[in-house]
């Protein structure tokens, strides 16, 4: 925070102290265009979603990350650099580590999902407490990415 909110909260105290969280954004990205999962690294370069529309029916839409497209309208069919990483790719170490990392400018809590293979040695649950250090895992079915 600024000095100046700093010193009016030392001055005057504050309510409803928490003023910053990371809630999950994976899919309200998508409505504002896909530009960010927040904390989260992308799903996949590049899927297919179904999508449930007004009269009951489905659709299928192949959503395509941001940073990806934007790579590609720049450099065409070049390799992604070693820098683009996706929830498939990234260690659960270093989903952790990301998460130690940004926990230090959040006053409350942060909304994060951890994807692992089928042949993690993590012991899978529901809730896990995610400590820098320490393995977590959330016990969820694999989505095969279609890139």
């Amino acid at each position: 925070m600024d000095d100046d909110v700093r010193e009016a909260i030392r001055e005057h105290g504050i309510r409803n102290a928490l003023l910053t969280s990371i809630a999950p954004t994976g899919t309200i990205s998508l409505y504002a265009g896909n530009v960010s999962s927040g904390i989260e690294p992308v799903f996949a370069y590049a899927y297919t979603r179904k999508v449930l529309q007004k009269d009951g029916s489905r659709t299928e839409e192949e959503v395509v990350d941001y940073a990806v497209q934007m790579w590609r309208e720049l450099k065409g069919d070049a390799p992604l650099p070693d820098y683009f990483v996706n929830a498939q790719t990234l260690s659960p170490a270093d989903h952790v580590k990301m998460q130690a990392a940004a926990q230090k400018w959040i006053d409350s809590s942060i909304s994060k999902t951890i994807n692992c293979p089928r042949t993690s040695p993590l012991m899978p649950s529901r809730t896990s407490t995610c400590r820098p250090g320490t393995p977590a895992a959330k016990a969820a079915p694999p989505i095969a990415p279609t890139m």
